[in-house]
């Protein structure tokens, strides 16, 4: 059996991988040593080790789809050590009792390490969404399941993701936004275009154009904003995850991969990317979301030196510029908040998806590559007041008590800072007008905050957790904003 089981691990591991990518996203030595102590799996796992820091391990096409393997093959490693915990635990009653629990483990982790291996061999030649969900379901038919099913009653045609793209002035960057898709290793998924009636018309004939891709497109008549125009899409989706994406966002080969895999092992969460920025490909331009108590919001490591990714790790909240989304729960809690238009808006459904006990994770595997500005500049009289007009109804809206009250002097004082800064800048009337407007609409504010504060599932404290406490943390991002002069 054991033979079977290392040849049969040999064929999935074979010279066909990228041992370098896979030895960066797989140390299987460290973690198979450190969760299973059985001798035997420790001897498989430094035979695995051993074989994936051979040399003659060439590089290989198809790299993103081999890497996504390998880190499928570190969670489940965990899981057959969550199977041998379980196995191992409870009380011995003698000697007896103690061998038979010593043979159950060691039959139990053999037989789990084989499902594993027809797991890969399955997923090796079934790349679709049914593929590897016949394989992880054949690996985890045992106590210690820890994977999800396929939603129940779906179609056989439903796709695995929805990508929802909307654009607005464009079409100079539509064309290789599908071109980086149509290079995913990861393709069960259909895209929904939306033109928020771009004067330039971006849509074209796209279907004809690309037509290895299921696309759906739509122009609407009027301009009704980033927010409506991704609800649009996100009703017309026919898949369980919503993957949206600005048209200036170019995803790396096995971006929509990383963040499949990744609802696999978090199934109640949505999912940020990493950013790049596009122009200046040593920097990042963002790391999903940090909200601080104050109010204000930034993305997180923006402008920082390109590092590399390291493990997935929970972030307050993704960027809607490449997201992953629950379609489910993105509809039950209402989608974006279209009285935005703009700006701030995923800040906002991030907080209510987290009020809603939903957790937000970023996998740095998943690599996008983003331009930013496409549609309106950074620094815009627009952006301006979209922006911190929103930040005031996020705040109201969805600050649980007691934090509502402890942190609105602090609320108050940044938005007269900010009043003062673009003063300066010579954004006076866009920022006046923003906490006039905002002022303006507070009792539809509050009467939001009603319902979103009725549906919170989670503690206060739970949500404080992810925050940023630091009450001068905004002025860090002020200074990382600042963009580096031109090369």
């Amino acid at each position: 059996m054991s033979r079977c089981l290392l040849r049969a691990l040999e064929v999935v591991l074979d010279s066909r991988h990228s041992g370098a990518r896979l030895r960066q996203s797989l140390d299987i030595h460290s973690h198979a040593a450190a969760i299973i102590q059985h001798p035997a799996l420790q001897a498989l796992s430094r035979r695995i080790h051993d074989h994936l820091q051979s040399p003659l391990l060439p590089c290989a096409p198809n790299v993103g789809r081999f890497a996504a393997q390998g880190r499928l093959l570190k969670i489940a490693l965990c899981h057959v050590g969550d199977y041998i915990g379980r196995v191992r635990g409870g009380p011995r009653a003698g000697p007896k009792r103690e061998w038979g629990s010593t043979v159950t483990r060691q039959l139990g982790g053999i037989l789990n390490l084989f499902r594993l291996a027809v797991c890969f061999h399955l997923y090796r030649y079934a790349r679709t969404w049914r593929g590897l969900h016949l394989g992880l379901s054949f690996a985890s038919k045992s106590k210690g399941q820890c994977y999800t099913s396929p939603p129940a009653g779906a179609a056989v045609t439903q796709p695995a993701a929805s990508i929802v793209i909307v654009c607005y002035n464009s079409a100079a960057y539509l064309p290789r936004c599908l071109k980086a898709l149509s290079a995913q290793t990861f393709t069960d998924f259909e895209i929904i275009v939306i033109d928020n009636a771009s004067p330039e018309g971006e849509l074209g004939a796209l279907q004809d154009a690309w037509p290895d891709f299921s696309i759906r497109s739509t122009r609407l008549a009027t301009n009704v904003g980033f927010a409506a125009a991704n609800n649009l899409g996100a009703r017309m989706a026919n898949a369980p995850w919503i993957a949206l994406l600005n048209p200036d966002v170019f995803p790396e080969p096995d971006w929509l991969g990383s963040l499949i895999l990744a609802t696999q092992v978090h199934p109640n969460a949505f999912f940020a990317s990493r950013q790049i920025q596009a122009d200046r490909p040593t920097l990042l331009d963002g790391d999903g979301d940090v909200y601080f108590v104050s109010g204000l919001a930034q993305r997180r490591n923006f402008n920082v030196p390109y590092y590399p990714p390291g493990p997935p790790q929970e972030v307050f909240s993704a960027c809607a510029a490449a997201a992953l989304y629950p379609r489910q729960q993105f509809l039950d809690a209402g989608g974006f908040d279209e009285d935005y238009f703009a700006y701030h808006e995923d800040v906002d459904l991030g907080f209510r998806l987290r009020l809603r006990g939903l957790h937000c994770f970023l996998i740095p595997s998943a690599v996008v590559y983003h331009l930013g500005g496409s549609s309106s500049s950074r620094r815009s009289a627009l952006a301006t007041y979209y922006g911190h007009r929103n930040l005031v109804w996020t705040y109201v809206k969805d600050m649980p008590s007691p934090w509502f009250l402890l942190y609105l002097p602090l609320h108050i004082a940044w938005a007269v800072i900010a009043v003062a800064y673009f003063l300066l800048r010579g954004q006076g009337r866009a920022i006046l007008r923003a906490k006039f407007d905002a002022i303006r609409e507070i009792r539809a504010v509050l009467q939001k905050r009603r319902q979103v504060q009725s549906e919170r599932r989670v503690k206060p404290g739970e949500v404080l957790r992810f925050m940023n406490r630091n009450p001068i943390g905004p002025l860090e991002g002020i200074v990382d904003r600042t963009w580096p002069a031109e090369s």
